[in-house]
């Protein structure tokens, strides 16, 4: 059992290392994966600032 858990480590590892290396290597999915971290953060802020002004409304 333990062998198992330690190969379902190591793949995941490998799988985070390669995603590393892709996206130092080459500054387009940089630049991708940035993109796409400020847009989900970004959808996030407008989300809560519309919630915040429907509730002050119902007040």
């Amino acid at each position: 059992m333990g062998s198992l858990l330690n190969s379902f480590l190591a793949f995941h590892i490998n799988g985070w290392n390669n995603l590393i290396y892709i996206m130092t290597s080459n500054g387009w999915f940089f630049l991708i994966g940035f993109g796409v971290i400020v847009i989900i953060l970004l959808s996030m802020k407008q989300e809560l600032d519309n919630t915040v002004r429907e509730q002050q409304n119902i007040i």
